[in-house]
């Protein structure tokens, strides 16, 4: 296991504080990236921990490659659907009538499938929230397995939001921002949030699998990856292995970190207790940055 943070030791982030202050463009940079880590800030410890969801879900490249709008009818191809996941949470809303799918509240029936192991799985969830919320009917509901309109034709919604809003906004750019944060600041509620993050990434990691999974182009099966296909999947483990080294002094530093983690993993069953700072790094290292280049 790693012995000390490679890029981001404890001399070098000193030095990037110190320069910061020397130079007004450098703190105006700093001033955005610790008020782009405000969405994460506001939340719990519990709600940072929860952020990140299994691969029990599909996941998908783009809702329909030659697709419409099924509200108004206009083409919205590949990757034209509008994913604002911090202000409009697991919505897609199309560029030229503002239609919002999926129409049923899928956040709810996510949570009601949540089993106590913290892994969502379709048996435990309530089949009685796949309704469009507005009419009560099955138009425009997506269960995670798309919604299929009246042409058989599927529309992977939820699978999409997955990747692009869920895991590549909110938890990934939460990583990469307030690991930056820490770096600026010094300030350990970045760091924790930025662990918390990382440490259930790895807790799920190494069972995702695009290519059982995940679908391209409407297929499945014909492209790897983790959370997204292979190609995104290298810079996505590379912004985790380098967030990872920004706040890898922190685990060592923070009491509390190694307390909430182990007890996060006693309550839930995990196999890796948390026991110790080292128990957390392994479950980094072997989990994310091992698991991705063995």
């Amino acid at each position: 296991m790693k012995k000390s943070a490679v890029f981001f030791h404890v001399c070098f982030i000193q030095s990037l504080q110190e320069n910061i202050q020397s130079s007004e463009s450098l703190q105006n940079y700093a001033k955005e990236r610790i008020h782009a880590a405000d969405y994460w800030m506001k939340m719990d410890y519990d709600q940072v921990w929860e952020l990140m969801f299994p691969p029990t879900i599909k996941r998908s490249w783009m809702v329909h490659s030659n697709g419409q709008c099924p509200d108004c009818g206009n083409d919205v191809h590949m990757y034209k659907w509008v994913i604002d996941a911090k202000n409009k949470p697991w919505k897609l809303v199309c560029p030229h009538c503002n239609g919002a799918f999926p129409k049923n509240d899928f956040y709810a029936y996510y949570k009601s499938g949540i089993c106590e192991d913290g892994i969502f799985r379709y048996e435990k969830a309530d089949p009685s929230l796949l309704v469009n919320e507005e009419d009560g009917s099955r138009y425009g509901v997506d269960d995670g397995f798309s919604y299929t309109d009246e042409k058989g034709d599927k529309y992977w919604f939820i699978a999409t939001y997955l990747v692009y809003g869920q895991w590549r906004q909110i938890v990934l750019e939460g990583v990469s921002v307030l690991s930056d944060a820490y770096c600026i600041t010094g300030d350990l509620e970045f760091a924790r949030r930025a662990i918390i993050l990382l440490d259930r990434i790895a807790d799920l990691y190494p069972d995702f699998d695009f290519r059982e999974q995940g679908i391209m182009y409407e297929d499945e099966k014909t492209s790897r990856g983790y959370v997204s296909y292979w190609a995104a999947a290298s810079t996505e483990a590379q912004i985790l292995a380098v967030s990872y080294d920004k706040v890898f002094s922190a685990i060592e530093k923070d009491p509390f970190i190694l307390s909430y983690l182990h007890e996060k993993a006693v309550k839930h069953n995990l196999s890796n207790r948390k026991a110790t700072v080292s128990d957390i790094r392994k479950n980094i290292e072997e989990r994310i940055l091992k698991d991705t280049i063995a």
